[in-house]
Formats: C-alpha cells, structure tokens, sequence
C-alpha cells in the first residue's frame, strides 16, 4: 500500500504557485460551521426582535404579540444574590439583580410545525411564526430544521451542535463516494482534474494492506500475515476545494471548479494529515447532491473562504 500511494504526497503542492489553489476542510468543519450558523442565525432573530420587524408571542397559540415594554420585560432575567452592604462593612444581603438575556444566553431553540419555539430559560419559552422567520436567512433555517430532523433533539442547543454538527457533513461526503462508485459522477485523478480516475483502481487503489504478527506454534516462530481492508467512506476525513482566481470590475475572487474528498494516510506526532483521494467536478456535485447537503457544502466552503477575502485588482 505504501508503495502505491507514496506518489501521491507529491500532489497537494501542484496548485500552489498558479491562479489554482487549493483549500482543505477538514470533518471539523461540519461542527464548526453549524455552529456559525446557529451563531449567526439567533443573533440575527435577537435583532430582528429588538428592532420590532419580528414579532414574539409568549403563548403557543400565538395570540397578543409582546409589544417592545412587555419584550423588554420577557428578556429580563432576575437573580437573587448575596452582596456586601458597602466597601466599608463586612454585612451582606439579599439583593435581587436584574440583567438582559442576549441570543448567547438563550438555552435552546425548537422548529415547530407552526411556530420557532425560543427557551429562555427553564420557566421562560417565547414563540415566533413560521411565516416571520421568512426574513431571517433562509439557507440558514433550512439547514437547522435539516440538523433537527436528522438528530432529533428535545432541544436544539450551542452545545448539542457541536458534538453532532458532523453528521451531515458526513452524509454529504459518503454520497459522493457512493456517486463515484455508482458512476454517477466522474473521478479525476488528484494531480490532474483532466485525467478521468479508472474505476477498477479507484476501488482497490486506496484499500489498506496490513502486516498483522502471527504467533506460528508449529514452526516456533513469529510470522506476518498481509490482510487487506477495503476503504469505506467513514474513512474519509474530509474535503478539499480546487479554487480559480478569477478577475471581476474592481476585484478578484475565487471560484470552486472541483471538490475533491480525503483521507488520512498517517499520522505524524498525533496530528491527523489529508490527502486528496479523487477531484470531482463542482457541476457534477450540485446536480446528484440532495440539496440541503449542497447547501451545506457551500456553507462550509464560504465559511473557509472568510480566511481570502477578495482582492481588490488596483493594489496589484
């Protein structure tokens, strides 16, 4: 197996100085996207509630929109705690505080069918109409209703996301192999997005081979034994984005042409390295992928752009 892949450690530099580049995403993106997401997504409804462009009902029946008084009130929180009389004094006493609870503070939310449910806390829960998340992002709701779906949460939480925020990027990934497999999409080989990958090696080529120590009782003697191991797709450690630079009126900026899945080969001093296995064409990836998962992908991939920000063409 070493002999056939050693090769391949000689691709990922081929982009580097070219209008082609190439951008690896590891499986914890899937985590941390989703929790960009949720991120963006609360703080962008906690706006939208302040600025009174989205209404909120304290009752699941929807009925009495809180107005900005009684939203206030809602979103103030009010704690006992013991504090010191003065700076002079050693008496303390029972005193009740009172603070606003921001979008980082909320406990979890909840897709409903005809409503977003909001915990505040553990007696608190406001609830907003389906029809005003409409003017929050789109993509964005559709892919918490997706991860919801999938995981089926009492609750949908900061802290539940990024323990399972990888399993829809894991879907994702196994599709397109599954699509390779199937001959649905076409491979390419990681060195040359023009030379299609035979299908024959692409099965067999990435199967590891292991020495596995025999205890030989008869002969007294230790023996190896070579074992082989097909490659699944929960093998894959993630994927990588062939990038064009691209020229617009007063700007550059990067366009995907090919995504391409990975694997780790080794492991060096504990850290987990990639190697692009295969390149698939971008067009062929949006066409077979269900669309929540392309939405996803594109998601991750915006995510991992925020690192090249455009470049504007007159400072060059």
């Amino acid at each position: 197996m070493k002999s056939q892949l050693s090769y391949l450690f000689l691709f990922l530099p081929v982009f580097a100085f070219s209008q082609t580049s190439v951008l690896m995403i590891h499986d914890s993106w899937g985590n941390e996207t989703y929790a960009q997401i949720y991120s963006e997504y609360t703080n962008e409804l906690h706006k939208n509630l302040v600025r009174g462009e989205i209404s909120m009902y304290d009752n699941p029946s929807l009925k009495g929109a809180l107005n900005s008084e009684a939203l206030h009130s809602f979103f103030t929180q009010y704690e006992s705690l013991l504090l010191p009389v003065d700076d002079f004094t050693e008496e303390w006493v029972d005193s009740i505080v009172s603070y606003q609870l921001g979008p980082s503070d909320w406990k979890a939310i909840r897709f409903e069918k005809e409503y977003l449910s909001i915990q505040l806390s553990e007696d608190k829960i406001g609830y907003i109409t389906n029809k005003q998340l409409r003017k929050l992002n789109p993509i964005h709701t559709q892919l918490l209703e997706s991860f919801q779906a999938l995981n089926n949460p009492a609750w949908l939480s900061s802290g539940l996301i990024k323990q399972n925020g990888a399993a829809l990027f894991d879907s994702l990934q196994t599709h397109l192999y599954q699509f390779i497999e199937a001959k649905t999409i076409t491979p390419y080989w990681p060195d040359s997005v023009n030379k299609i990958f035979d299908l024959v090696q692409f099965d067999t080529l990435y199967d590891e081979v292991v020495d596995i120590l025999m205890d030989d009782w008869d002969l007294g003697y230790e023996t190896f034994e070579q074992q082989k191991f097909d490659f699944l797709p929960n093998s894959i450690s993630g994927m990588a984005v062939r990038r064009q630079l691209v020229e617009t009126p007063g700007a550059w900026r990067f366009d995907y042409t090919h995504f391409g899945l990975c694997y780790p080969p080794y492991q060096y001093e504990g850290d987990d390295h990639q190697l692009i296995m295969v390149w698939m064409d971008w067009k062929e990836v949006k066409k077979n992928l269900p669309e929540v998962e392309w939405l996803l992908l594109q998601e991750i991939t915006r995510y991992r752009m925020l690192d090249y920000p455009l470049i504007n063409s007159s400072d060059n």
